[in-house]
């Protein structure tokens, strides 16, 4: 059993994590011929009586829309799609380069000598494959859909996936994946202009990650003031503070919103309620959580995100 790495393993160590993370954000054109080599194989492996017939398209979007229209059709002629039944065949078989991560890692442990089942070895051999070919591919019996890889990629210096002001990856077709600091986004978030977001856009954002970048591009500052910060209490990095977000969150669904992200129709004016607003040290920036309208202090907030009535004896 490996129980420490030798120095000249975390050397390796370090030398893998840098050719992996190259392959996985490669903007290269796919290497076609080792991508149906290796799909080929997994056929094999999944028993398939033959190779399947290999659709290539220049991005995951542009696949999932020949899957629709090819496997459809084979089914059901030219009947037209239900929309309840566009996801019908989207389950994603690799995620090609995007897998490097964790094929990086166990040829890692290959290569240092942990002990793998031959057959896992050998399995592993094809993934690697795969990783180095292409981007997304879908495997069904008679087709296999692979898309092309990106053609371009924008991160930061964490190396997550970051543009602020466009898409951090593009593929061949133009669409686009959005993301700030590792965290996807909807479009608007990323290209907008930080001054130009109006701050009771955060009443639409649910997810803590997405509100979270919300908080950092818009600025904590400007949240407060645009609406109408009031602090009720603070304490050791934590603040409870009031806001008028304008409209009450439990009541408007994204699908009462324009494109914009704005609210079609008059704006609701609700009342102001409390939030919490946790500082992050590490990423320099603010997670803010609504809370109950009748919380009064920091420590109430975070009983009450922790899911307990009791009050912390100390604050986390």
């Amino acid at each position: 059993m490996i129980t420490e790495l030798t120095p000249k393993q975390e050397q390796l160590l370090e030398d893998t994590k840098k050719k992996w993370y190259k392959i996985g954000v490669s903007t290269d054109t796919a290497d076609r011929p080792l991508a149906e080599e290796a799909m080929a194989e997994f056929y094999q492996v999944m028993e398939q009586p033959k190779a399947p017939e290999f659709v290539w398209c220049d991005s995951p979007l542009s696949c999932l829309k020949e899957i629709n229209t090819i496997l459809w059709k084979k089914e059901h002629g030219d009947k037209p799609i239900p929309e309840a039944e566009l996801t019908k065949y989207h389950q994603v078989f690799s995620w090609g380069q995007f897998d490097a991560y964790w094929v990086s890692f166990y040829l890692f442990c290959l290569e240092i000598g942990c002990k793998f089942e031959k057959e896992h070895i050998e399995r592993l051999q094809i993934w690697q494959k795969l990783v180095r070919a292409c981007a997304w591919t879908w495997a069904f019996d008679t087709h296999c859909f692979i898309s092309e890889r990106p053609l371009k990629i924008w991160c930061n210096e964490e190396l997550d996936l970051h543009h602020d002001g466009g898409p951090s990856m593009v593929f061949r077709d133009g669409y686009g994946v959005f993301a700030l600091n590792g965290v996807r986004v909807p479009d608007w978030l990323a290209e907008t202009p930080e001054g130009e977001i109006d701050p009771k856009l955060i009443a639409r954002i649910s997810n803590a990650e997405l509100r979270r970048e919300f908080v950092r591009k818009v600025g904590v500052e400007r949240i407060y003031h645009k609406l109408g910060g009031e602090t009720l209490d603070e304490q050791d990095g934590y603040k409870l503070v009031l806001l008028d977000i304008g409209q009450n969150t439990d009541d408007v669904d994204d699908e009462d919103r324009d494109e914009d992200g704005d609210e079609d129709g008059d704006e609701r004016v609700g009342n102001p309620r409390p939030y919490l607003f946790m500082e992050n040290p590490s990423i320099q920036t603010w997670h803010m959580e609504g809370v109950p309208p009748d919380t009064k202090t920091v420590a109430e907030a975070l009983a009450f995100r922790n899911g307990t009535n009791d009050k912390p004896e100390v604050l986390t």
